[in-house]
């Protein structure tokens, strides 16, 4: 509670000078702060409701926190089109809708949190806070810390710098950002199961289940990988087909198919535990297909370019 204090402060008696310190352009910086002050207000409930996730995960509840992020999140976009465009408010519109959904998803969830705690038999009177706890919580946490500010002042250097190119750059970069969050997001979802899992069965002795767990967790992480590597491509083929004209098109559904099939294959053997690599087999003829259309649509696009030289030279 004292780490959130200090950071809302800085946060609202340094906003503009934050921003100017990363550069952010003149013609965005006064949205920027709006933004930026109204979201800082709302870190006391994105503080509280991380605590609850972490005891919803000690408690070996991960559904609960999920039914709450989805609601916040899916309500957090009906009161943005709500605020944006039915009362006009702007940016500020966005920045109070995120505030007020991430306010009612903390308070359920502190709800909820103290209703299961309330549940728990205890043998003695319970004890909310302990030192010798805190320090065996620091050991596990601090590491863990200073590795995301790591990744994050990093982040903040990163797009000082991408603010020098100005406001369209920095919308594309944002835009890109959120496509790779939803990748990375996966990763660190699944790292975030696998450590409470381990702290759980460490608590409890069971360190043939810890190695298991460390197992099944590194064959999902290949499986991500490879989901990953489709949805990569999906976007890459929607990108170059809006901006490079489809001109590389071929290569991109190539490895496309083969990331789909890839896919398959590896979910069957890990979930279904069935080996099809017979699925492997349709990607000849695939590809051959894929080719062949490739080719009559590039034929199609020269004889319309050559048909437009014509025409202009017979113009002039």
């Amino acid at each position: 509670a004292v780490l959130c204090a200090v950071l809302m402060g800085i946060g609202l008696l340094g906003c503009d000078a934050l921003l100017e310190l990363i550069n952010t352009p003149e013609e965005i910086l006064a949205d920027s702060a709006l933004y930026l002050d109204i979201y800082v207000l709302g870190l006391p409930f994105m503080f509280f409701y991380n605590i609850a996730t972490g005891i919803f995960s000690a408690l070996g509840d991960s559904k609960t926190p999920f039914y709450f992020l989805a609601v916040s999140s899916l309500s957090n976009i009906g009161v943005d089109i709500l605020f944006v465009a039915g009362f006009k408010m702007g940016i500020a519109g966005v920045a109070w809708a995120t505030f007020l959904c991430q306010g009612v998803s903390c308070v359920l969830a502190m709800v909820v949190v103290f209703r299961r705690m309330k549940a728990i038999p205890a043998q003695r009177k319970t004890v909310w806070f302990s030192w010798g706890m805190l320090g065996k919580v620091a050991v596990v946490a601090v590491p863990s810390i200073l590795q995301q500010s790591f990744v994050s002042v990093g982040n903040i250097i990163l797009q000082s710098i991408i603010n020098t190119f100005g406001a369209s750059v920095i919308a594309g970069y944002s835009a890109a950002v959120k496509l790779n969050n939803m990748v990375i997001t996966s990763f660190t979802t699944l790292g975030n199961g696998i450590s409470n899992y381990t702290s759980q069965n460490m608590g409890a002795g069971k360190m043939d289940r810890v190695h298991k767990g460390f197992g099944a967790g590194r064959n999902l992480v290949w499986i991500i990988f490879i989901y990953a590597i489709l949805f990569s491509m999906l976007v890459l083929l929607v990108l170059n087909s809006v901006l490079e004209q489809g001109r590389h098109n071929y290569f991109i559904i190539s490895a496309l198919l083969l990331s789909v099939v890839a896919s398959l294959y590896f979910s069957f053997l890990y979930f279904g535990k069935q080996n099809y690599w017979q699925l492997f087999l349709l990607l000849a003829p695939a590809w051959i297909v894929v080719y062949l259309a490739s080719r009559l649509l590039t034929k199609k696009r020269t004889h319309k370019a050559n048909a437009l030289r014509r025409n202009i030279r017979r113009a002039f």
